[in-house]
């Protein structure tokens, strides 16, 4: 009876003890089994690319390597500490960075030039997303997601965290609607949108395989 009234991740999590994918989430292609990989060495030559979100209590920093021989790109880094100047943040980026060939730093919303000032006159200088649209953003991401061309360190635990539960708003019948649940909660979210409006996921075949091209 319950089941029958009910959506199906919803009877499985309160009346079956087993989580399965909430309605509305919005990263559904992305498979833990998959694409969460344990670390390992990342070649020197991959360039590399990060994202931020701003704010004084959650700053965010997400670093991804991207591997131009078949096309897909491994998210390998988190940062989140808040109560930070922004010279003690961009210290610890430059530490954590060593020997990191970084292409492009993109982060924060179109408006908001003076957060991206205040850590480039710091000497760390981040760019302006080329898109400061939400939903194209993340369909960006999803299309790496869907072509399984994006891999995630599983050390990355507070980017995971969001990906599981980043979802839309449910209506009254459990359907989703086009509002993000908590939106302003989900900060690597964000710092990933903004990183990967430089991209353009594309399914070609090369070398007698398909790759995601950017």
């Amino acid at each position: 009876r319950l089941r029958a009234s009910m959506p199906e991740w919803k009877f499985n999590l309160f009346h079956r003890g087993r989580f399965s994918q909430p309605a509305g989430l919005i990263y559904d292609s992305f498979d833990t089994g998959q694409d969460v990989i344990e670390p390992f060495r990342l070649p020197g030559h991959w360039p590399r690319y990060v994202g931020h979100d701003f704010g004084p209590v959650h700053t965010v920093a997400l670093w991804k390597a991207y591997n131009p021989e078949t096309g897909i790109f491994y998210t390998y880094r988190d940062y989140s500490i808040g109560g930070l100047s922004t010279f003690e943040h961009v210290t610890n980026w430059i530490e954590v960075s060593k020997g990191e060939r970084i292409a492009t730093r993109y982060g924060g919303s179109l408006t908001e030039d003076g957060w991206r000032g205040d850590f480039t006159q710091a000497g760390w200088r981040i760019e302006k997303p080329l898109d400061g649209n939400v939903e194209s953003g993340i369909m960006r991401v999803y299309g790496f997601e869907k072509l399984h061309r994006h891999k995630v360190f599983s050390t990355c635990k507070n980017y995971l965290a969001e990906k599981a539960t980043y979802s839309r708003e449910l209506d009254d019948q459990y359907r989703p609607t086009e509002r993000i649940q908590d939106k302003s909660q989900f900060h690597f979210m964000d710092a990933e949108r903004y990183m990967m409006t430089q991209f353009r996921p594309i399914a070609v075949v090369q070398g007698g395989r398909e790759i995601a091209h950017v």
